[in-house]
């Protein structure tokens, strides 16, 4: 069914001399929403549905040097949230002033070197060009997620749809495609970013906590349930075992995982496997899926004792 988005945005305009060292000269905007062909009032609040929602702004001048500036930030908590982000994420650290364009822009630049920075090829002279540009590619998406939902102060929407708040410190990551991931991108993250994977454990325990359930493949605050398997007790069990720091009691983790697939190895008892008359074309999946997590499971009791 969807979920509400709101939106907060700042427009201003300014006229700049490349050729001068005055200030720039402050230019006044007229902003509005619009939705479909149709110009609704400033300051809109009224829900839509639309696919066309949008920003349009004008201002009395055609003169050289004009800069539009667009500040804008989101929630899926409340429009009052929206602002708040915006306050928070679109300043600099004094929060005496508006990111400036070429700083936003350096900032993500640093960001995103020093992540990439902990992943160094041994020796670069060897390496072809293009082969070395495909592996920083790939380190790159491989820490495109998973994303951090919760907003600026903590806050975020959960899948009971009340709104919930992280403890200080902690993000609140969503975006899941756990049965993809499981053996993949989320051992890398114990060695790459460990602070990720120590928050990654904490979301799947609170969603885990909220819905009684083991996350599959979380959307948002929306859990699709379109892949086999409680892989999560594979990464949970993975990252207990391995030491990563940081995350919830180890009782709580390891009760939920077993909790977690026990329901599905129900349908192991009777054979060992999961049998082609119950779930057709994906059998063959399930019964794989299910014993890699029980496995799992087996090593984290074995290495607990």
């Amino acid at each position: 069914g969807g979920m509400n988005i709101w939106v907060k945005a700042r427009i201003s305009a300014a006229i700049t001399n490349a050729n001068s060292n005055d200030s720039d000269v402050p230019v006044p905007v007229n902003a509005s929403m619009w939705m479909g062909n149709h110009l609704l009032a400033a300051n809109n609040f009224a829900p839509t549905e639309s696919g066309s929602l949008g920003v349009v702004f004008s201002f009395p001048t055609t003169q050289d040097g004009l800069v539009v500036t667009v500040h804008s930030a989101i929630s899926f908590v409340s429009q009052d949230n929206a602002a708040v982000n915006l306050e928070a994420q679109a300043k600099t650290s004094s929060g005496s002033s508006w990111w400036g364009f070429t700083s936003a822009v350096q900032s993500t630049v640093d960001e995103w070197e020093s992540l990439l920075g902990r992943v160094k090829v041994g020796s670069t002279s060897a390496q072809p060009a293009g082969k070395l540009k495909t592996f920083y590619s790939s380190v790159y998406r491989a820490h495109q997620v998973p994303s951090t939902y919760s907003e600026s102060n903590g806050l975020y929407l959960g899948e009971d749809f009340e709104v919930h708040r992280v403890a200080p410190g902690r993000r609140h990551l969503s975006d899941l495609s756990i049965w993809d991931i499981y053996r993949t991108q989320a051992p890398l993250l114990t060695i790459t970013a460990p602070e990720i994977a120590s928050d990654l454990v904490s979301s799947m325990m609170a969603m885990y906590n909220v819905t009684g359930k083991l996350p599959q493949w979380m959307l948002g605050n929306i859990e699709t349930g379109c892949m086999t398997g409680k892989h999560s007790a594979v990464i949970m069990a993975d990252y207990v075992i391995k030491g990563v720091g940081g995350m919830p009691p180890t009782k709580d983790i390891f009760d939920a995982v077993v909790d977690g697939i026990g329901r599905q190895n129900k349908e192991m008892a009777e054979n060992g496997f999961v049998p082609y008359t119950k779930h057709n074309r994906q059998a063959a999946s399930h019964s794989l899926d299910y014993a890699v997590d029980a496995g799992a499971v087996q090593h984290l009791a074995e290495a607990l004792g």
